[in-house]
């Protein structure tokens, strides 16, 4: 028994070993069970397979007795183990030596036949009503017969995983190596594959049958034909044109993909991409004219001098950064800034509101040393809460300081007015109409503020409880302030 590596890609393992060594005793099992030598899979959880019909001399998939779907087996037409190849290998080694080829080398004719043994037995599935499935570089395993034709296996065909099991995704299918081979990526390829598997042709009309069957030919020209493209360029090259998507959709300008120059790519892999080739027999009928062999023979471009890439970056740099410098120093001429208004930072300019701030600032300056300026002060800022309440842009008390410090002012006017009428003798007329006006005041800046904001900012209530009573004690009880105390909030 001996692991064979690259025998295709499904699977846990792949053994070549010889079969009824393993201890099967049952006579009506080893009646069904492969016999001679041959490869032994051992399946992922949750995958399945159906019988596929038979490409030349090649036998099918036989699942093995009493394991129930999980391990298969191949009967080999020979005793010695096959020495296999994928096309991969074919194409590292011609573009290690493009150049240098001739058009009689060996490794271009293997090329060009063993893309004809594929399309041909992809075209015979199609023909038996089966599809290619689940395709990767590996799935296709070419070998020489004695005679020195080719041959070909594909070993993942008729396989698919079906999560209704909900086990866990195998490897193959979550990182494929080149998933760009679908339209749709790997979990969709799967997920179509496995539906096709599980109906059976018996059961389908005749029409639909033919439609499916015409619908999943033409995906797998299309596969096929980024397949070749892959082996033209090799896959690194080729995820590279693919950039973020899944796939490979259509050719990439010259300017990502220079070296195409070969007829195959604009006579065979661009039209397959396009849906202009929808049949494996005329995949063959364009392959018969353009060869995949030819693009190694076409002398590659050489890549653009580096220094021209960094010349015109240095240079796109330059001028963005020449205009940026011509930007920052005309924008306060072009595209003058307007610094944000005291107070509050929210406010655009051009609207009354900011105006209003800024004069404000300049009110608050005077009063701040000039007593007599505190009423118009006190008008501007009534003003601006007035217009500040109504803008809807801005929800944040960004006058409420303001409003604190008046607060803090009346405060300590009135506990001003009560000293006075605590040290002073029975005041005069004069004294009397002075004090009733320091209260209506006090009372009527309360007001305005309270309408505007949070009364808990300026609370006067128990002020002007004591400065009622001052004032009935000592005779001044005049109408207007006995109408402004009794109408304050505090004495309701």
């Amino acid at each position: 028994m001996s692991k064979l590596r690259g025998w295709g890609v499904i699977g846990l393992s792949n053994t070549w070993m010889a079969f009824g060594d393993d201890g099967e005793g049952d006579s009506e099992r080893e009646s069904a069970a492969a016999t001679g030598y041959g490869i032994r899979r051992i399946l992922d959880p949750g995958t399945l397979y159906r019988e596929q019909p038979p490409l030349d001399e090649v036998p099918r998939w036989i699942e093995k007795p009493g394991t129930r779907r999980r391990v298969y087996d191949m009967e080999w037409p020979a005793s010695n183990q096959p020495e296999t190849f994928s096309m991969l290998d074919v194409q590292e080694r011609l573009a290690s030596r493009r150049g240098k080829l001739s058009a009689e080398d060996a490794d271009l004719e293997t090329l060009d036949d063993s893309v004809r043994l594929l399309v041909e037995s992809v075209g015979r599935l199609h023909t038996s009503g089966a599809s290619l499935g689940f395709f990767q570089p590996d799935s296709a395993r070419f070998w020489h017969r004695h005679d020195g034709s080719r041959a070909l296996v594909l070993p993942d065909v008729g396989f698919a995983w079906d999560d209704a099991g909900g086990l866990l995704e195998p490897e193959w299918l979550a990182r494929p190596r080149c998933e760009f081979l679908f339209d749709d990526g790997a979990r969709s390829r799967n997920a179509a594959y496995r539906e096709h598997l599980k109906r059976s042709a018996e059961q389908q009309e005749l029409r639909k049958r033919v439609q499916e069957t015409a619908a999943f030919a033409a995906e797998d020209v299309r596969v096929l034909a980024r397949f070749i493209a892959l082996l033209l360029v090799g896959p690194e090259e080729l995820g590279r044109w693919c950039g973020r998507a899944k796939s490979l959709r259509q050719l990439p300008g010259k300017d990502r993909a220079a070296d195409t120059e070969a007829p195959i790519w604009d006579q065979v892999i661009a039209p397959a991409l396009a849906g202009q080739i929808t049949t494996c027999k005329e995949l063959q009928l364009r392959l018969a004219g353009a060869k995949p062999s030819e693009h190694f023979l076409f002398t590659p471009p050489k890549p653009p001098w580096r220094g021209w890439a960094v010349l015109r970056q240095a240079a796109i740099a330059a001028v963005a950064l020449t205009v940026l410098l011509g930007l920052w120093w005309a924008q306060d001429k072009i595209w003058p800034r307007v610094p944000p208004p005291p107070y509050c930072d929210r406010v655009p300019g051009g609207i009354s509101l900011y105006d209003d701030l800024v004069a404000l600032e300049d009110l608050q300056a005077a009063a701040a040393t000039d007593a007599t300026a505190y009423p118009r002060y006190w008008e501007g800022l009534i003003q601006c809460l007035h217009d500040h309440h109504n803008f809807r842009d801005c929800d944040r008390g960004c006058l409420d300081g303001l409003v604190e410090a008046h607060g803090e002012r009346l405060r300590i006017q009135a506990e001003d007015v009560l000293k006075r009428l605590q040290t002073l003798p029975r005041p005069t007329s004069e004294e009397c109409e002075a004090l009733q006006a320091a209260v209506v005041g006090f009372v009527e800046a309360q007001t305005a503020v309270e309408s505007y904001v949070d009364d808990s900012l300026v609370s006067g209530g128990e002020l002007q409880q004591r400065l009622a009573r001052q004032l009935r004690l000592r005779g001044c009880e005049a109408a207007t302030a006995t109408a402004a105390l009794s109408n304050s909030p505090a004495e309701e």
